[in-house]
């Protein structure tokens, strides 16, 4: 290649890279001043956009948006006598070097933020704000704020290959190599952490997409609990006497079956039931089985599911052996995550928890005050009660006595009398908070035994 060439192409090259990191900044300019900003004044009354909703979907933006506004600043002085072949543009960026780390934090961040757009997708005075400051700000509404909120994820990704190019028509005796070579590796870094995320983001939008070609869904949408689609495959389904195809899907905290219709092309699927990993559990069958379960008729490859809550059984039958393992190792593994995950959760139940006010063992874990306020006054109004629910419990021969502790269960009665909450589910969000913060923990025996609440471990 011809060195004209190459001059030509590194031009071209620095002067994409400054219009599109000024684009990008203006972008940013907007998700901030407009977006963040405007939303900060609603959640002053209106408890949809408090601030840890608005920390959670814009996360560090901020922070990322005072990095560009100074490297355009200082791109600009680069450039002060033109875009030319040899503008060190990449000497500007090797400054912020380290700053770009911020990129991480978003990443990690953003998979949480789409999954909780999605929880809000059907608040219509959320989607009605947002569109409003869309449109009144001269940008299109169509996709709501998701792609302003994933756009510092593009933009990240893209330095990769914009350093790439630069390298390729950057000469290694040209005063800005050096500084291009390092800004490429340290791009390339931060992307394998952005990309994790990224993955997330996409299993999320796969999920949703599959959930629309499913008629007649019934109870919460997927994404309210589950973050990826583990296994999917048609299995043979004998319950009750009747045998049918169906078609399966393994989630991370969900087991669902469909039947195929043949009536609608957007529509392919009619939903038929689900089941959340904590209440399905499995059972293999020998070969050549004939008993209840399977209606009389003799199987192969197969195996029962056990519907818990309802106490339910059928009947599932693989086309091979190593299809039947695939399967009843995803679910296995599945339930043994699930089981791990849940160990410490709160939940509704004839479960015992203790303050931690009351055997001084509370240390704040997160930065929530607010939350943490909350637990406080909890605390001090649930002791001072005529009737208390938290008391001494006795325990039982192989367990020692508890002392300060409450019932789950009562908790959440008494939370709705109060009217502190509006529903059990969100009870049991609160008290998942309060466990996750350090305020309430899980009632310990006093003696060196233990002691089993109930059959589920919280």
């Amino acid at each position: 290649m011809s060195d004209d060439k190459i001059k030509r192409l590194r031009t071209h090259v620095v002067k994409e890279l400054y219009d599109t990191e000024a684009d990008y900044t203006a972008h940013l300019e907007f998700t901030v001043t407009v977006l963040l900003e405007k939303a900060r004044v609603k959640g002053q009354h209106d408890n949809t956009f408090t601030e840890s909703v608005l920390g959670k979907l814009f996360c560090n933006i901020e922070d990322i948006l005072q990095l560009h506004r100074r490297l355009v600043e200082e791109l600009k002085a680069c450039l002060k006598g033109g875009v030319s072949y040899s503008c060190s543009i990449a000497g500007v960026y090797h400054k912020f070097k380290e700053e770009f780390l911020i990129y991480q934090d978003y990443g990690k961040g953003n998979e949480a933020a789409q999954k909780l757009l999605y929880e809000l997708e059907d608040n219509e005075g959320f989607q009605a704000f947002f569109l409003a400051c869309l449109l009144l700000g001269g940008r299109d509404g169509g996709n709501g704020i998701s792609s302003y909120l994933f756009k510092p994820i593009q933009r990240v990704t893209k330095y990769p290959l914009l350093f790439r190019e630069l390298e390729k028509y950057t000469p290694r005796d040209h005063p800005d190599y050096e500084a291009t070579r390092a800004m490429g590796v340290r791009m390339r870094e931060i992307c394998f952490v952005i990309n994790e995320a990224k993955r997330g983001v996409e299993k999320l939008d796969a999920i949703t997409d599959w959930q629309a070609t499913v008629d007649g869904w019934e109870g919460s949408k997927v994404t309210d609990t589950c973050n990826q689609l583990i296994k999917e495959g048609a299995l043979i389904k004998i319950s009750a006497g009747n045998t049918q195809e169906r078609m399966f899907f393994l989630f991370d905290n969900l087991f669902v079956y469909c039947k195929k219709s043949l009536l609608s092309r957007t529509r392919p699927l009619l939903f038929r039931g689900r089941i959340p990993m904590e209440n399905l559990d499995v059972e293999d069958i020998e070969d050549g089985t004939a008993d209840f379960h399977t209606g009389g008729i003799t199987v192969t490859n197969s195996w029962k599911v056990h519907n818990i809550a309802k106490d339910k059984w059928f009947v599932l039958i693989a086309r091979t052996p190593e299809e039947k393992k695939e399967w009843m190792d995803a679910i296995r593994a599945e339930k043994e995550k699930k089981k791990t995950n849940d160990k410490h959760q709160f939940k509704k139940g004839e479960l015992l928890y203790r303050f931690r006010y009351d055997d001084g063992t509370f240390r704040q874990k997160y930065a929530s005050s607010e939350l943490a306020a909350r637990g406080v006054r909890m605390y001090c109004r649930l002791h001072g009660l005529f009737d208390p629910i938290i008391r001494d419990h006795k325990g039982s021969v192989i367990g020692g006595a508890l002392r300060n502790v409450l019932n789950a269960q009562k908790l959440i009665e008494w939370l709705l009398e109060e009217k502190d909450i509006v529903s059990r589910d969100e009870g049991v969000a609160l008290g998942r908070q309060f466990v996750a913060l350090g305020v309430l923990r899980h009632g310990q025996p006093l003696s060196l035994h233990s002691v089993v609440w109930c059959s589920e471990t919280w």
